[in-house]
């Protein structure tokens, strides 16, 4: 779930948990990063409330909640490309970009995120209708709960099969870099470089990230 907010207080963050998270359930527990207005004042106070445990990643170490940092980057990617043309109304397309990443395969866990979540493959605006299904009946409730919890199982299996193979490839990545000697630039070379100043009007997080080639 996400949403474009113009100020991420206390409010904002109990507001975003009501409406858009808790409808499918509230959770025992709530893994947030140490901003203060993530765990302190009104959002602890409604933790406590509503018997939520909050605990929090580790301090400067990114990896102790490595998924949702991995989301934020792929987003603000999807949200910069999207948004190049016309950067002052990102927002809009919040929502759009959202579910174009809930419906695209993972290539760890080879399921959409929607499907891990909700044990069945939606239909999309971009589909087009499939002309034999129109005349299917529906199943039974017992027999769609059955289905539903076959498939679960199915990928569960597939997701533990698709995570081993995943960090057997991230390890082996690592061992290349680590054997890898660094770049080597010489006089004349072309190169991007990191923008480290944004103008005025810029946006931080949407503008481009380098300058060049130079």
């Amino acid at each position: 779930f996400t949403r474009a907010v113009g100020h991420v207080d206390g409010k904002a963050v109990v507001d975003f948990l009501v409406e858009d998270v808790f409808k499918f359930g509230v959770p025992s527990m709530l893994i947030t990063d140490n901003a203060r207005n993530l765990k302190e004042g009104l959002a602890r106070y409604f933790y406590e409330k509503v018997g939520v445990e909050n605990r929090n990643s580790i301090p400067l170490l990114a990896q102790s909640n490595g998924g949702i940092e991995r989301l934020i980057g792929t987003l603000a990617s999807m949200l910069r490309c999207a948004s190049a043309d016309d950067p002052v109304h990102w927002s809009k397309l919040v929502n759009g970009l959202t579910t174009e990443y809930n419906h695209s395969v993972h290539r760890a866990t080879r399921h959409t995120p929607f499907e891990l979540q909700f044990s069945y493959l939606p239909r999309k605006l971009t589909d087009l209708p499939v002309q034999e299904e129109r005349g299917r009946s529906l199943a039974k409730p017992d027999r769609m709960l059955a289905e539903m919890r076959e498939r679960q199982r199915k990928v569960k299996s597939s997701v533990q099969a698709g995570l081993e193979d995943d960090f057997g490839r991230m390890a082996q990545d690592f061992d290349v870099c680590v054997r890898t000697r660094a770049h080597q630039f010489q006089p004349g070379s072309w190169v991007l470089v990191r923008k480290v100043q944004i103008r005025p009007g810029e946006s931080k997080s949407l503008g481009p990230l380098y300058h060049g080639p130079a």
